[in-house]
């Protein structure tokens, strides 16, 4: 089988959201709803060396579509996983980041995270640009779309292909940059999760820069936070807010 190039100029294309280009050549991320985009042709079926990297006992779990279908959730494992296509025509293949661990991921200090490795295919896989812009999201566990389904207490509660964002930026017609943390806030007061929302919008994880491609145009910038932020004061709150507005008017204007 041929092995698709995560890295190249060209294969980068595949990914949208959150994702961590590796020198040697595989891709990270930490947050949820990062996205890949294939388009299939000739491939019965597709090959992804994705292992769980959780440090619990929850398994990672991806959500797969084809053909825009709606989305599946798998589990990842141990050892590579076989994704079949059925016919050897044409595919959109989507494939989505669903959940780490139900609660408080450790992904700051990334001790839990999704790793990609490798994608085998047998005849052409290429990278599927959907849109021309993006919406960058900046938010907490309700943009994740976390515990979306209160009747599951396990990582399959979380889908964010049904979170408002995602919902919106396809409405819209737009990739979802989404950078969001449960638990986080706009202050240090946020009773959860560790790093404000300055913190990751330049790093991915606590000393780890982000990666930004000022290359592509945004089409808006949301901010949902302040669910976490209970225990600060009011003037906490606005000083810090004014700080994120400052930040993100640097990070992507």
């Amino acid at each position: 089988m041929k092995e698709f190039s995560l890295t190249s100029t060209t294969s980068s294309r595949a990914f949208t959201g959150n994702w961590i280009f590796q020198k040697n050549g595989s891709v990270l991320t930490n947050n949820l709803g990062a996205e890949i985009r294939l388009l299939s042709s000739g491939n019965s079926e597709l090959v992804f060396d994705w292992r769980d990297h959780t440090h619990g006992q929850d398994r990672s779990r991806i959500l797969v579509s084809v053909d825009q279908r709606p989305f599946v959730s798998l589990v990842l494992g141990n050892e590579p996983f076989s994704l079949p296509l059925g016919s050897k025509g044409k595919h959109l293949v989507r494939i989505m980041t669903q959940s780490l661990t139900y609660v408080k991921a450790k992904t700051w200090d990334l001790e839990d995270y999704f790793l990609l490795d490798s994608i085998s295919y047998q005849d052409r896989l290429e990278p599927c640009s959907l849109y021309d812009s993006q919406i960058v999201f900046i938010g907490d566990s309700i943009t994740n779309g976390q515990k979306t389904d209160a009747f599951i207490s396990d990582g399959a509660a979380h889908r964010p292909d049904f979170s408002w964002d995602f919902l919106l930026s396809e409405a819209l017609a737009a990739d979802n940059l989404r950078l969001a943390y449960g638990g986080c806030g706009i202050t240090q007061k946020a009773n959860i999760y560790p790093p404000t929302a300055i913190d990751f919008i330049w790093q991915y994880a606590k000393g780890k820069a982000r990666q930004i491609d000022y290359n592509r145009k945004n089409k808006a910038i949301i901010v949902n936070l302040g669910t976490n932020d209970k225990a600060a004061s009011d003037m906490e709150f606005l000083f810090s807010l004014k700080a994120l507005v400052r930040e993100l008017k640097k990070t992507f204007s």
